[in-house]
């Protein structure tokens, strides 16, 4: 809803989502029998609702103020069932074959976040080609949430090291957490306009990426009962740095250059704890990432029929400290471990980035009808990445 207050505008943005999802796979991806199903359902129910108000602009300071209001539902259910093959896959050829054989567990999770936000931004121009534009926004949050697992079938174990070697792949578990947080984020840009065609700007933003409850199990202490604190994800925040050039030449070709950098700190990731003949995979904090790198992107507006574009980036991003990850399968044997992470790049990110591409067009008039001709090609490279964390 757009509302014209004459002196501002008023916006209201209602929003209502759901979502089912109910899957049922044959996780092993093979004809053997060792996780012959895998359930993860979820029904998702949220509520959003925002209100802005904004300056009606031309003046020497532009302004934008909110609330925003959000709440979310989710209700999950699901499991993991293993076969006659299990055994001696996931765990030793020397236990009894039908040690897993029909076991499994099931579960049961449900939370529910509210989160609520106070926002504002203004540009100023306190003199004709310079503009500064500070925003804040603090947002709280609560979230709530209950795990319940349990567990059933297989061989009944003849010792103490069978038991454990169940309950090494799932054990029944209970437990409720809750959290809440309040953050201040925000930015600060500068631009001047050097030339009529040429823009510099420096940026600064501090991010933040809200917290989160575990609700697929936790490490257990020595007798046998979850960890409650580790089902708390604290919040990520981020610190990031820009600067920049942007130029248009000859009102057809545009250049625009950038150097940035991005430091987070508690960056949510899964890590391994190793506990005994037990090792649980969780979501969990990482001490540091960094990214930092340079773009460039060049464009050629319509000229004698041709356009084009050109872009590269170079990002070198990593993690600073990551002392508990998940290790590469090739590491993984008999002896459960974590492996350190430190210094390895961030999955699915590569170091060099280059796109390009053309177009040709010419108008036709054939009769009384009036047509395009035309033809284009583009070009697209990425140096290698690593698709997981744990290379």
């Amino acid at each position: 809803v757009d509302l014209d207050l004459g002196w501002a505008d008023l916006t209201s943005v209602s929003a209502w989502r759901f979502w089912d999802w109910d899957p049922a796979n044959d996780a092993d991806f093979t004809r053997l029998s060792v996780i012959t199903n895998s359930i993860n359902a979820d029904k998702q129910r949220q509520l959003s609702q925002e209100f802005r108000l904004a300056s009606k602009g031309g003046g020497s300071i532009d302004w934008i103020v909110g609330l925003y209001g959000f709440w979310q539902e989710i209700e999950a259910w699901g499991g993991t069932r293993y076969g006659a093959d299990a055994t001696p896959y996931l765990l030793n050829a020397t236990l009894p074959r039908g040690l897993l054989d029909g076991y499994g567990s099931d579960f049961n999770a449900s939370s529910e976040t509210d989160s609520y936000a106070a926002f504002g931004q203004l540009t100023w121009r306190p003199i004709e080609k310079l503009s500064i534009t500070p925003g804040l926004r603090y947002t709280y949050e609560q979230k709530s949430a209950t795990y319940d697992a349990r567990v059933s079938g297989g061989l009944a174990p003849a010792n103490a090291v069978q038991a454990a070697s169940k309950l090494a792949l799932a054990r029944p578990q209970a437990y409720a957490a809750e959290e809440s947080d309040g953050s201040l984020s925000g930015q600060l840009n500068l631009a001047y306009q050097l030339t009529p065609d040429i823009l510099l700007y420096a940026n600064y933003a501090r991010g933040y990426k809200s917290g989160g409850l575990n609700l697929a199990g936790l490490p257990v202490d020595a007798t046998g009962a979850p960890l409650v604190a580790k089902a708390v994800v604290a919040p990520e925040k981020t610190d990031a740095w820009e600067l920049g050039v942007k130029s248009a030449f000859f009102d057809r070709l545009t250049v625009n250059l950038a150097a940035f950098l991005s430091e987070t700190q508690d960056y949510q990731a899964n890590v391994v704890e190793v506990d005994g003949a037990t090792a649980r995979t969780y979501l969990d904090n990482v001490e540091e990432v960094r990214s930092r790198g340079v773009e460039l992107d060049v464009r050629l507006a319509r000229t004698l029929g041709f356009t084009g574009y050109a872009s590269t980036a170079f990002t070198d991003a990593e993690y600073i400290s990551y002392a508990n990850g998940p290790c590469p399968l090739e590491l993984i044997g008999p002896a459960l471990r974590a492996c350190d992470l430190s210094g390895r790049p961030l999955p699915g990110v590569s170091r060099w980035v280059v796109s390009t591409g053309g177009e040709y067009a010419h108008e036709l008039s054939i009769g009384a009808a009036e047509a395009q001709l035309y033809a284009g090609a583009e070009y697209n490279w990425r140096s290698g990445f690593f698709s997981n964390a744990s290379d």
